[in-house]
C-alpha cells in the first residue's frame, strides 16, 4: 500500500465522520472531521497526480509548496484579498450614491421615534 492510499483513507473516514456527526447532531465533532477532512485533500490530490510505477509526481508540487513558492502564494493571496476589498467598497460606494440620489437611504428621525414597523410597514397593536 502506498503512503498516498493511507491519506486516501483516512480522508474518507474524516468526511464519513463529518455526515455521522452532523446527523447525530455534534456539531462540534462535525468541525473538526471537516478540518482533517480538508487537511488530508492535499495528499489525495498528490495521488491523483501520481503515477503508479513512479510514485508521486513530485516536480508539480515542490515549486508550489517550497519555501520560496509558499511566501509567494501566501503574498499573492494577501494582494488578492486586499484588491477584493477595495474592488467591493468601491463597488458598494459607487452604488450607494446612485440608490442615495433616487430615494432616501435612511429613515427620518421622526420616523425611527414613531417606530420603522409602523412608518415603514404600516404594522399595529390591536
Amino acid at each position: 500500500m502506498r503512503w498516498t492510499s493511507v491519506f486516501i483513507y483516512f480522508s474518507a473516514i474524516a468526511l464519513v465522520g463529518a455526515v455521522i456527526s452532523q446527523l447525530t447532531g455534534w456539531q462540534s465533532v462535525r468541525v473538526w472531521f471537516l478540518l482533517a477532512w480538508a487537511a488530508l485533500l492535499l495528499p489525495v490530490a498528490m495521488a491523483l497526480f501520481s503515477h503508479p510505477m513512479r510514485g508521486p509526481a513530485w516536480g508539480m508540487f515542490v515549486g508550489f509548496f517550497g519555501l520560496v513558492g509558499t511566501v509567494w502564494l501566501i503574498v499573492i493571496q494577501l494582494f488578492a484579498v486586499v484588491v477584493t476589498l477595495v474592488w467591493s467598497g468601491a463597488i458598494t460606494a459607487v452604488l450607494l450614491k446612485a440608490v442615495g440620489a433616487v430615494t432616501a437611504l435612511r429613515a427620518t428621525q421622526d420616523e425611527e421615534r414613531e417606530g420603522l414597523d409602523i412608518s415603514i410597514h404600516g404594522e399595529a397593536i390591536q
